[in-house]
């Protein structure tokens, strides 16, 4: 998101670090990346972005 100019933060961050054990399968761990609404279809683009290009990469 900072690359593209949007202001956000990671909600949840540390409680998933802490709380490993809970984590989803795969060892992914969830949490929550919290932009403004004025940046959300900006920022739904990006997130958008990231997902083709690691699909891509399989």
């Amino acid at each position: 998101m900072e690359n593209e100019q949007i202001e956000s933060y990671v909600k949840d961050g540390i409680m998933a670090s802490l709380n490993t054990f809970s984590s989803l399968p795969g060892g992914a761990i969830q949490v929550k990346v919290m932009v403004s609404n004025n940046d959300l279809d900006k920022s739904l683009k990006v997130i958008n972005e990231y997902k083709k290009n690691v699909e891509e990469e399989k």
